[in-house]
Protein backbone atom coordinates (compact mmCIF):
# COMPACT_ATOMS: atom_id res chain seq x y z
CA UNK A 1 0.00 0.00 0.00
CA UNK A 2 1.06 3.56 -0.66
CA UNK A 3 0.33 6.72 1.35
CA UNK A 4 -3.29 7.87 1.16
CA UNK A 5 -1.96 11.36 0.40
CA UNK A 6 -0.91 10.13 -3.06
CA UNK A 7 -3.85 10.26 -5.46
CA UNK A 8 -2.10 8.64 -8.43
CA UNK A 9 1.19 7.20 -9.63
CA UNK A 10 2.33 7.89 -13.21
CA UNK A 11 5.00 5.83 -14.96
CA UNK A 12 6.69 7.44 -17.97
CA UNK A 13 7.35 4.75 -20.57
CA UNK A 14 8.20 4.62 -24.28
CA UNK A 15 5.99 2.17 -26.19
CA UNK A 16 9.14 0.54 -27.55
CA UNK A 17 10.53 -0.13 -24.04
CA UNK A 18 8.68 -3.39 -23.40
CA UNK A 19 11.27 -4.85 -21.01
CA UNK A 20 11.20 -1.71 -18.89
CA UNK A 21 7.41 -1.92 -18.72
CA UNK A 22 7.60 -5.55 -17.58
CA UNK A 23 10.20 -4.55 -14.99
CA UNK A 24 8.16 -1.75 -13.42
CA UNK A 25 4.98 -3.86 -13.32
CA UNK A 26 6.93 -6.53 -11.43
CA UNK A 27 8.57 -3.94 -9.16
CA UNK A 28 5.25 -2.33 -8.24
CA UNK A 29 3.74 -5.76 -7.56
CA UNK A 30 6.60 -6.53 -5.15
CA UNK A 31 6.06 -3.35 -3.11
CA UNK A 32 2.25 -3.38 -3.22
CA UNK A 33 1.58 -0.46 -5.58
CA UNK A 34 -1.56 -1.44 -7.46
CA UNK A 35 -3.03 1.90 -8.50
CA UNK A 36 -0.82 3.37 -11.22
CA UNK A 37 -1.04 4.63 -14.78
CA UNK A 38 1.39 4.40 -17.70
CA UNK A 39 2.04 7.66 -19.49
CA UNK A 40 3.31 7.32 -23.05
CA UNK A 41 6.64 9.10 -23.49
CA UNK A 42 7.61 10.94 -26.67
CA UNK A 43 10.23 9.20 -28.80
CA UNK A 44 13.27 11.11 -30.06
CA UNK A 45 12.18 10.01 -33.56
CA UNK A 46 8.82 11.73 -33.24
CA UNK A 47 7.96 14.49 -35.70
CA UNK A 48 7.08 16.77 -32.79
CA UNK A 49 10.69 16.51 -31.55
CA UNK A 50 12.00 17.62 -34.96
CA UNK A 51 9.54 20.51 -34.95
CA UNK A 52 10.64 21.64 -31.49
CA UNK A 53 14.34 21.25 -32.34
CA UNK A 54 13.85 23.65 -35.26
CA UNK A 55 11.72 26.14 -33.34
CA UNK A 56 12.38 29.17 -31.15
CA UNK A 57 11.37 27.08 -28.12
CA UNK A 58 14.99 25.92 -27.92
CA UNK A 59 17.39 28.46 -26.44
CA UNK A 60 20.47 28.54 -28.65
CA UNK A 61 23.75 29.47 -27.07
CA UNK A 62 27.44 29.31 -27.93
CA UNK A 63 28.04 28.29 -24.31
CA UNK A 64 27.64 24.95 -22.54
CA UNK A 65 24.45 24.83 -20.46
CA UNK A 66 26.25 22.91 -17.70
CA UNK A 67 29.19 25.20 -16.97
CA UNK A 68 28.30 28.34 -18.98
CA UNK A 69 31.68 28.19 -20.73
CA UNK A 70 32.34 28.05 -24.49
CA UNK A 71 31.50 24.74 -26.16
CA UNK A 72 35.18 23.71 -26.15
CA UNK A 73 34.74 22.84 -22.46
CA UNK A 74 35.14 19.25 -21.32
CA UNK A 75 31.53 18.73 -20.18
CA UNK A 76 29.57 15.82 -21.60
CA UNK A 77 26.18 16.56 -23.18
CA UNK A 78 26.99 20.25 -23.77
CA UNK A 79 23.89 20.87 -25.88
CA UNK A 80 20.35 19.53 -25.69
CA UNK A 81 19.80 16.30 -27.67
CA UNK A 82 16.71 14.98 -29.45
CA UNK A 83 16.21 12.37 -26.72
CA UNK A 84 16.26 15.11 -24.09
CA UNK A 85 13.73 17.10 -26.12
CA UNK A 86 11.48 14.03 -26.22
CA UNK A 87 11.86 13.77 -22.45
CA UNK A 88 10.96 17.46 -22.08
CA UNK A 89 7.82 17.13 -24.21
CA UNK A 90 6.78 14.05 -22.23
CA UNK A 91 6.99 16.00 -18.95
CA UNK A 92 5.16 19.00 -20.42
CA UNK A 93 2.30 16.77 -21.55
CA UNK A 94 2.17 15.00 -18.19
CA UNK A 95 2.16 18.28 -16.23
CA UNK A 96 -0.73 19.52 -18.38
CA UNK A 97 -2.65 16.33 -17.65
CA UNK A 98 -2.04 16.69 -13.90
CA UNK A 99 -3.37 20.27 -13.96
CA UNK A 100 -6.40 19.22 -16.04
CA UNK A 101 -7.19 16.28 -13.74
CA UNK A 102 -7.39 18.70 -10.78
CA UNK A 103 -5.89 16.32 -8.21
CA UNK A 104 -6.49 17.41 -4.61
CA UNK A 105 -3.51 15.65 -3.05
CA UNK A 106 -0.21 14.34 -4.43
CA UNK A 107 1.04 12.63 -7.57
CA UNK A 108 4.09 10.38 -7.72
CA UNK A 109 5.96 10.39 -11.04
CA UNK A 110 8.26 7.46 -11.81
CA UNK A 111 10.47 6.51 -14.68
CA UNK A 112 10.21 2.87 -15.75
CA UNK A 113 13.70 1.81 -14.63
CA UNK A 114 13.44 2.32 -10.87
CA UNK A 115 14.23 -0.12 -8.09
CA UNK A 116 12.80 0.14 -4.57
CA UNK A 117 15.04 -0.39 -1.58
CA UNK A 118 14.02 -3.18 0.78
CA UNK A 119 12.42 -0.59 3.09
CA UNK A 120 11.42 1.68 0.21
CA UNK A 121 7.67 1.77 0.74
CA UNK A 122 8.06 2.07 4.51
CA UNK A 123 10.35 5.07 4.00
CA UNK A 124 7.85 6.72 1.64
CA UNK A 125 4.84 6.05 3.85
CA UNK A 126 6.65 7.23 6.98
CA UNK A 127 7.45 10.61 5.40
CA UNK A 128 4.42 11.26 3.17
CA UNK A 129 1.87 11.73 5.94
CA UNK A 130 -0.02 14.54 7.60
CA UNK A 131 1.92 14.80 10.87
CA UNK A 132 5.26 15.04 9.03
CA UNK A 133 3.81 17.69 6.72
CA UNK A 134 2.50 19.61 9.73
CA UNK A 135 5.94 19.40 11.36
CA UNK A 136 7.54 20.98 8.27
CA UNK A 137 4.77 23.51 7.68
CA UNK A 138 3.86 21.92 4.34
CA UNK A 139 0.63 23.08 2.72
CA UNK A 140 -1.01 21.16 -0.12
CA UNK A 141 -2.46 24.47 -1.33
CA UNK A 142 1.03 25.67 -2.35
CA UNK A 143 3.46 24.19 -4.93
CA UNK A 144 5.18 21.14 -3.47
CA UNK A 145 8.08 19.01 -4.74
CA UNK A 146 9.44 15.99 -2.86
CA UNK A 147 12.48 14.22 -4.34
CA UNK A 148 12.26 10.46 -3.84
CA UNK A 149 14.96 8.68 -5.84
CA UNK A 150 18.03 9.23 -8.00
CA UNK A 151 21.24 7.60 -9.16
CA UNK A 152 22.39 4.93 -6.68
CA UNK A 153 24.46 6.40 -3.84
CA UNK A 154 25.89 4.15 -1.10
CA UNK A 155 25.53 6.91 1.49
CA UNK A 156 21.89 7.69 0.67
CA UNK A 157 20.51 4.30 -0.39
CA UNK A 158 20.78 2.44 2.90
CA UNK A 159 18.33 0.37 4.91
CA UNK A 160 16.51 1.78 7.91
CA UNK A 161 18.49 -0.64 10.07
CA UNK A 162 21.73 0.94 8.84
CA UNK A 163 20.30 4.46 8.98
CA UNK A 164 19.45 4.00 12.69
CA UNK A 165 17.01 6.94 12.55
CA UNK A 166 13.48 7.57 11.38
CA UNK A 167 13.30 8.46 7.67
CA UNK A 168 12.96 12.20 7.21
CA UNK A 169 12.42 15.09 4.84
CA UNK A 170 15.52 17.22 4.29
CA UNK A 171 16.44 20.30 2.27
CA UNK A 172 19.29 18.48 0.50
CA UNK A 173 18.91 18.63 -3.27
CA UNK A 174 19.54 16.00 -5.91
CA UNK A 175 18.35 15.23 -9.42
CA UNK A 176 15.32 13.03 -8.86
CA UNK A 177 13.59 12.50 -12.19
CA UNK A 178 13.66 8.70 -11.59
CA UNK A 179 11.03 9.24 -8.87
CA UNK A 180 9.51 12.36 -7.33
CA UNK A 181 6.26 13.59 -5.84
CA UNK A 182 4.42 16.83 -6.70
CA UNK A 183 1.00 18.41 -6.41
CA UNK A 184 -1.16 20.16 -9.01
CA UNK A 185 0.18 23.55 -7.94
CA UNK A 186 3.74 22.49 -8.76
CA UNK A 187 2.64 21.22 -12.18
CA UNK A 188 1.12 24.64 -12.81
CA UNK A 189 4.29 26.59 -11.95
CA UNK A 190 6.29 24.11 -14.08
CA UNK A 191 4.19 25.15 -17.08
CA UNK A 192 3.81 28.85 -16.23
CA UNK A 193 7.57 29.43 -15.92
CA UNK A 194 8.71 27.48 -18.96
CA UNK A 195 9.78 30.09 -21.52
CA UNK A 196 12.46 28.32 -23.55
CA UNK A 197 14.26 25.01 -23.13
CA UNK A 198 17.71 25.97 -21.87
CA UNK A 199 18.72 22.89 -19.90
CA UNK A 200 17.54 19.35 -19.16
CA UNK A 201 14.16 18.67 -17.57
CA UNK A 202 15.67 17.25 -14.37
CA UNK A 203 17.75 20.37 -13.71
CA UNK A 204 14.73 22.58 -14.41
CA UNK A 205 12.48 20.61 -12.03
CA UNK A 206 14.83 19.95 -9.14
CA UNK A 207 17.14 22.97 -9.11
CA UNK A 208 16.03 25.86 -11.31
CA UNK A 209 12.37 26.11 -10.28
CA UNK A 210 12.80 25.58 -6.50
CA UNK A 211 15.47 28.28 -6.28
CA UNK A 212 13.77 30.72 -8.63
CA UNK A 213 10.36 30.57 -6.95
CA UNK A 214 10.35 30.96 -3.18
CA UNK A 215 6.74 29.80 -2.94
CA UNK A 216 7.78 26.27 -3.93
CA UNK A 217 8.05 23.95 -0.95
CA UNK A 218 10.77 21.45 -1.81
CA UNK A 219 12.17 18.56 0.20
CA UNK A 220 14.03 15.30 -0.27
CA UNK A 221 13.37 11.95 1.38
CA UNK A 222 16.33 10.42 3.22
CA UNK A 223 17.39 7.72 3.12
CA UNK A 224 16.36 7.49 -0.50
CA UNK A 225 13.81 4.72 -1.05
CA UNK A 226 14.35 4.40 -4.81
CA UNK A 227 17.23 4.38 -7.30
CA UNK A 228 17.47 4.09 -11.07
CA UNK A 229 18.78 1.15 -13.12
CA UNK A 230 19.93 2.98 -16.28
CA UNK A 231 23.05 4.52 -14.76
CA UNK A 232 25.40 3.71 -11.89
CA UNK A 233 26.76 0.47 -10.47
CA UNK A 234 23.40 -1.35 -10.60
CA UNK A 235 22.73 -0.50 -14.24
CA UNK A 236 20.75 -3.12 -16.17
CA UNK A 237 19.08 -0.94 -18.83
CA UNK A 238 20.58 1.30 -21.49
CA UNK A 239 19.62 4.93 -20.97
CA UNK A 240 16.99 6.13 -23.44
CA UNK A 241 17.99 9.76 -22.89
CA UNK A 242 21.81 9.92 -22.74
Amino acid sequence: MISTLIDNVFVINLLSCVERKRHIISEFHKVGINNYEFFEAISSESEIVDNVMNSDFIYRSIKCWRCNKPMMCGCSNRSITKSQIGNWISYIKLMRKIVDMDYKNLIMICEDDIKFMEDGMKIINNTIKNDIFLEHGISLDKPLLIRVGSLYNKKLHISLKEYLLEPKLTKNCFVANPCFIINKQFAKVFLDNLDKIKTTSDYYIHFYLPYKLKEIQHFSIEPQPVYELSMGEHKIFESTIR
